[in-house]
């Protein structure tokens, strides 16, 4: 916490910052590491609106190491309620569109336990309430993708469709 408290008061701007996560647990650690939110300097360097394409698309940033300026929370209105696995993406992707500054520390600040029985994985590797977070997600997303592109929001929601079938 020392850390974020360290570069927030030098970035006064940044309205929420994140770090790569530690895994640590069972299973293949080293594989995790480059699976757990490992582009961050690839998607910090690309253009506003490219950055909130891909934010559309994918959850770009792990919900243990946010670190959030409470205010500009407050100002965007906290997480969606109605979603209640997940709701870190549909959060990320507005605060992308309501004038976020993100800022990336690094160095890990965060562990992460990784488990074969956890909360997301479920039973067997799949979790139906996280998948259907997911397809809310991915639902929500479509009327942010308008206000990029009427082809982009085409693409979003044939993709939606192809996958979901509603």
């Amino acid at each position: 916490i020392a850390d974020y408290v360290a570069y927030a008061s030098l970035h006064l701007d940044k309205n929420i910052i994140f770090s790569p996560l530690d895994p640590f647990g069972e299973g293949d650690l080293d594989k995790w590491r480059k699976l757990l939110y490992s582009n961050f300097v690839y998607a910090f360097s690309l253009s506003k609106q490219d950055f909130r394409m891909l934010l559309c698309k994918i959850c770009l940033f792990p919900a243990p190491s946010a670190f959030i300026k409470k205010s500009f929370f407050m100002e965007v209105g906290g997480y969606d309620e109605s979603i209640k696995f997940l709701e870190d993406w549909p959060f990320w992707v507005r605060t992308a569109f309501n004038g976020a500054y993100f800022a990336y520390i690094e160095t890990p600040e965060v562990d992460y336990r990784i488990s074969p029985n956890s909360l997301s994985q479920g039973v067997n590797g799949k979790n139906v309430r996280f998948e259907e977070a997911i397809r809310m997600t991915k639902r929500k997303t479509l009327s942010f993708m308008k206000q990029i592109s009427p082809l982009f929001a085409l693409e979003g929601f044939l993709a939606y469709q192809a996958e979901y079938k509603d």
